[in-house]
């Protein structure tokens, strides 16, 4: 009778045990088969393809970690800021990343690292509603995982991505080569993305891109920093400003993950700094009502009592940032601008400075009162196949300007003769069609004198 009990028991064993081992095999063959239409569908997002690799590289001995978009990446040299602060800092940023992907970024370098600080950088466009109603976290998918294709199985990556979205795109974000459903069959697509794959540069985790209008190199350097060498140049300032804020303009899940950001450093006792990387006048000046989205930040801030500094707000005499050799585009700071701002940000941060609030402007409308008449480019918002231009100028008054357009021609040997379509009138507006092409010129003068302050020759 016990023989037969133990023989029964053992068969129920090798049943379980071969039903075990044929889920598990089902399972790597389907993670194989998943990692082989990965590799032939799916293209990389290059910058945080090897900024996860150098991350889970360095995990376990960073200190000061930096969260935010490529405002944090381009703006930022870690190294500089070990050599000040003399701590081992990352910054662990992403390309337009959401405050939802800040929070689970959070804790994935929480995880096993002895983090001293954290610094949230909070880009407004990052934060906003992208319309009326509709937070940048519903339509920020794909920047979100451009995190998760690279972070290490866990349970905080299954929680991050489960967050992304509703069951409908569950597929897109579990599986990346899905997303490339349009290439099935493509074998110049596969072909080109295999080709891409099998470099050195690929395996070997390196990024070295060269311009070939000879303006600039931007390299992948150390611990999340993106160094550029180029250089914006008045010819490239134009900007397409389609963000017009209301009051209040954080969006509704932005600001709840803002504050469960906040909130989970302070519970596990790690100070959190808040601020905003500087931006180049052409975008601030565009942003209308800039200062509802500094009011909203300054406000959360208050009320978790942390530190907010908007770098944007900073008084001229103490960073003078805001030249094209500095920028690389209306955005991002390149090298040099970095290595100044990075000195600077450290010093501010780390209260070096006494009564360091006197640094900035209390407000975006204040600094443009008390800073010299400046005109920094063109922006334009598109509709229905208008494109309407605005002169970006620090003042809404006693300015006159002078445009002339000389637009692209589609015969052999150039463009068309200049056409002056405003003669030094305080008009800031003008439209065109979105496909017409050329050279604008503007020439900026003070209301009533006769010699031009500033010119400006923009393509658009």
């Amino acid at each position: 009778m016990i023989v037969k009990m133990d023989l029964k028991f053992y068969g129920k064993g090798v049943r379980y045990v071969k039903r075990a081992a044929g889920i598990a095999g089902a399972v790597i063959i389907f993670c194989m088969i998943t990692g082989v239409m990965n590799y032939i569908y799916a293209s990389d997002y290059i910058w945080e393809r090897i900024l996860w690799h150098n991350f889970y590289k360095d995990d376990g001995k960073i200190e000061n970690i930096y969260l935010g978009s490529s405002h944090v990446y381009c703006d930022l040299n870690p190294r500089q800021l070990d050599d000040i602060n003399g701590r081992y800092n990352f910054n662990l940023s992403s390309s337009g990343q959401t405050l939802n992907g800040s929070y689970y970024l959070l804790r994935e370098a929480d995880k096993n690292n002895n983090l001293s600080h954290v610094y949230l950088e909070l880009y407004y466009w990052c934060s906003v509603n992208y319309s009326p109603g509709i937070d940048m976290i519903d339509v920020g998918a794909s920047a979100n995982w451009k995190n998760t294709d690279y972070m290490k199985n866990s349970y905080n990556k299954c929680s991050y991505m489960l967050s992304l979205a509703g069951t409908e795109k569950y597929a897109d974000i579990f599986f990346p080569f899905i997303r490339y459903r349009t290439k099935l069959g493509n074998w110049d697509y596969i072909i080109r993305t295999m080709e891409a794959k099998g470099t050195d540069e690929y395996s070997d985790f390196e990024f070295y891109f060269e311009y070939d209008d000879g303006n600039g190199y931007e390299e992948y350097k150390q611990q999340g920093y993106y160094c550029s060498t180029r250089e914006f140049p008045d010819g490239q300032r134009l900007y397409n400003q389609n963000r017009v804020l209301d009051k209040d303009p954080m969006g509704e899940k932005s600001e709840r993950y803002l504050r469960k950001i906040i909130c989970y450093c302070q519970e596990r006792g790690i100070p959190i700094t808040l601020f905003v990387s500087p931006i180049d006048e052409l975008q601030l000046i565009s942003t209308e009502h800039y200062d509802y989205y500094v009011d909203q930040v300054r406000e959360i801030a208050g009320e978790y009592g942390v530190e907010f500094y908007d770098f944007n707000l900073i008084k001229e005499e103490y960073l003078d940032i805001q030249h094209g050799e500095y920028f690389m585009d209306a955005g991002h700071l390149n090298n040099k601008g970095a290595d100044m701002f990075t000195a600077f940000f450290s010093m501010v941060v780390s209260e070096r400075v006494p009564e360091s609030e006197k640094l900035f402007y209390t407000s975006y409308e204040e600094k443009r009162r008390n800073t010299p008449p400046s005109v920094y480019g063109l922006y334009y918002r598109d509709s229905e196949g208008i494109r309407t231009f605005h002169v970006a100028s620090n003042k809404e008054e006693g300015i006159e300007y002078r445009i002339t357009l000389t637009q692209a021609s589609e015969e052999p040997g150039g463009g068309m003769e200049p056409l002056v379509i405003q003669d030094f009138k305080g008009d800031k507006e003008f439209s065109l069609t979105v496909d017409e092409h050329g050279v604008c010129k503007i020439e900026a003068r003070i209301e009533g004198e006769a010699e031009v302050m500033q010119t400006l020759i923009i393509n658009y």
